[in-house]
């Protein structure tokens, strides 16, 4: 399949300026505080105001691609791990290159394998991107120990690093989870079984030295351990280091820490230079069980962002967003049953996306969704859903570009259908003009 990139409609983008009236995806202004009774979110499909790409013909196998997503103002680097029913393939991740205006568009730039990978790696899983810097987990590599690769994006002839991890076991699955910040990497294994707890969780930073080969590994360790804690199921970097424990069990009031609730989860704050020192442990301020906070992460200016996918709201276990401000927000409207918002979040300029992949269309169907709106101290406010995404189960991973001015959605397959490969979307927050197809270049490839 050749790359593929649809022109934005222009009735798409008029319906869109019409319904949210001050608050489109060319401007984004202002919100006013919540109010109890918030008006119905607007809805707009996302192939109205998207950007599609497709997977590359180049790609040899593109199972699963989108399964992970990075965007920044000049690069989209999507993964492909290769992962399906039967005999899996070879992961991949593919870089694509914003070129400049007149005509903007995503040539596609490069493929990128582990160069001592193999089938079943699941190179690509989990991707983060800072500048030039691209870190790839393959947590199925080295019977499932799992790796992490360092790669240079501005040296098209680099070999990607593996970054040290010390004592692997079979089963870490090293690189489930992956951040990078400047020279800092942090990398999470929350299936990892540690000190005898099955699923505790294990994670690791990592320091790039500059100038130099030299990578200072520490170990962070959770405030306890606890069989199935996963610890390291997710990561953000900011001024600080937050790490999603999705599987803790946390005390129903501080005032009674002896009266535990199963699984509501937890974030665990660190500061992001040695010692590495834990400053706070983030919770709901009325955990439920099963709540799972912790499943996604992010900052925006100093605020932690925490998602809880399987919250109850009232009307089901539809997610809820939690805002750590001073005191803490949360934001279920609109609460679906197994909606699942919250697990995944990424923020970018004050602009939160979050998927909903358990919404469900009109007829009933599972319809996935995304909602992008602002956060701040009071909390997050939704303004705009994207729907029309997918049909049936999709895998939704998703990345704000740090300016906060587009945002990229991979839609992957967890039983991939060779008729409906995975694919992806860009969508701008500022009128530029949008490319009818792309670059068909060929790239190179590592590996």
């Amino acid at each position: 399949m050749t790359p593929t990139v649809l022109r934005s409609r222009t009735t798409g983008l008029s319906r869109l300026q019409n319904s949210l009236r001050h608050w489109s995806l060319l401007t984004l202004l202002p919100l006013a505080p919540m109010t109890p009774l918030m008006p119905p979110i607007p809805t707009v499909a996302i192939d109205q105001v998207g950007t599609l790409i497709g997977p590359p013909a180049a790609l040899a196998a593109a199972h699963r691609f989108g399964v992970s997503i990075a965007i920044d103002e000049n690069r989209l680097v999507v993964g492909a791990d290769g992962r399906r029913d039967g005999p899996p393939e070879r992961g991949s991740v593919v870089i694509f290159e914003r070129t400049p205006a007149p005509l903007p568009r995503w040539r596609l730039e490069r493929i990128v394998q582990a160069p001592a990978g193999d089938v079943g790696d699941a190179f690509g899983a989990a991707i983060a991107l800072d500048g030039n810097r691209l870190v790839v987990g393959a947590p199925d590599a080295d019977d499932r120990r799992g790796a992490v690769w360092l790669i240079d994006l501005d040296r098209t002839d680099a070999v990607p690093e593996r970054l040290p991890i010390p004592d692997p076991v079979p089963g870490d699955q090293i690189g489930e989870c992956v951040a990078i910040s400047g020279d800092l990497v942090v990398i999470g294994a929350p299936r990892s079984n540690h000190d005898g707890f099955l699923d505790r969780g294990r994670v690791w930073t990592v320091r790039l030295d500059a100038g130099s080969d030299l990578r200072t590994v520490v170990e962070l360790e959770p405030p306890v351990s606890l069989t199935g804690l996963r610890f390291g199921s997710s990561i953000a970097i900011g001024d600080s280091i937050a790490v999603g424990s999705p599987g803790a069990d946390v005390p129903a009031d501080p005032r009674s820490p002896e009266v535990l609730v199963d699984r509501a989860g937890e974030i665990v704050v660190f500061s992001r230079t040695v010692p590495f020192a834990r400053l706070d442990v983030n919770r709901r301020t009325t955990p439920g069980p099963l709540d799972r906070l912790g499943s996604a992460s992010a900052w925006s200016d100093g605020l932690l962002i925490g998602g809880s996918p399987r919250a109850d709201c009232g009307a089901g276990r539809g997610g809820v967003i939690t805002v750590f401000g001073r005191p803490p927000s949360e934001r279920s409207h609109p609460c679906r049953s197994d909606g699942g918002l919250g697990g995944r979040l990424s923020c970018g300029a004050g602009r939160l996306a979050t998927a909903v992949p358990g919404r469900r269309g009109p007829d009933g169907r599972l319809d996935g969704s995304v909602m992008v709106g602002e956060v701040d101290p009071a909390g997050f406010t939704p303004a705009l859903e994207l729907v029309s995404i997918g049909r049936g189960p999709l895998l939704l991973d998703l990345d704000v570009a740090p300016s906060g001015e587009r945002l990229a959605v991979g839609t992957a397959r967890d039983h991939e259908d060779p008729s409906a490969p995975g694919v992806v979307w860009v969508i701008e927050f500022r009128p530029t003009p949008v490319a009818a197809a792309a670059d068909q270049d060929e790239p190179s490839s590592d590996g």
